[in-house]
């Protein structure tokens, strides 16, 4: 049977105080917009959660997401119970990564349109390339798409008249 969110939240509870940070706060937000959902933990021990660009907090991520495919079968893999729906945020370090992505990718957009041309933004991981994807597909001058292998992976943004056209 699938985990529910408030499983999940009791997780990443007993997660962080086994690890020896305290929480202060920890809600679940859903975001209608784009379907995702993410447990924001504040936390005076952020800096050791989230570790040096993230990286503890990527970690706790994977964790998390372990912790949920565990007993998921096939049928759950289609509802909104899937792992790649929910993350993990300490003090808000996610969403202002993801604010700093959405900026970068209109700045990186605007020239693609200004030069009608094509512009490759520098690797990322498949969360911040799937937010970029999302956060431009609604673009009809614009066309995302991936490129590359591996820790090379990137986004190209592409200028196209009319993508509806297409």
């Amino acid at each position: 049977m699938a985990k529910t969110q408030e499983d999940a939240k009791k997780f990443v509870e007993d997660l962080v105080k086994t690890l020896g940070a305290q929480i202060t706060d920890i809600v679940i937000n859903n975001d209608p917009d784009t379907g995702l959902s993410t447990i924001n933990v504040t936390s005076p021990d952020g800096r050791i959660l989230i570790g040096r660009d993230g990286e503890s907090l990527s970690a706790l991520n994977t964790l998390l997401h372990r912790y949920l495919e565990a007993d998921m079968n096939d049928k759950d893999s289609k509802t909104e119970h899937h792992p790649a729906l929910l993350s993990l945020d300490i003090n808000n370090f996610q969403k202002s990564k993801i604010e700093g992505l959405k900026t970068k990718a209109h700045m990186m957009a605007e020239r693609a349109k200004f030069f009608k041309s094509s512009i490759d933004l520098e690797p990322m991981n498949g969360y911040e390339r799937r937010i970029i994807h999302t956060f431009l597909e609604k673009d009809k001058n614009l066309i995302t798409d991936s490129a590359g292998i591996g820790r090379d992976r990137h986004i190209v943004i592409k200028f196209v008249e009319n993508k509806d056209e297409i």
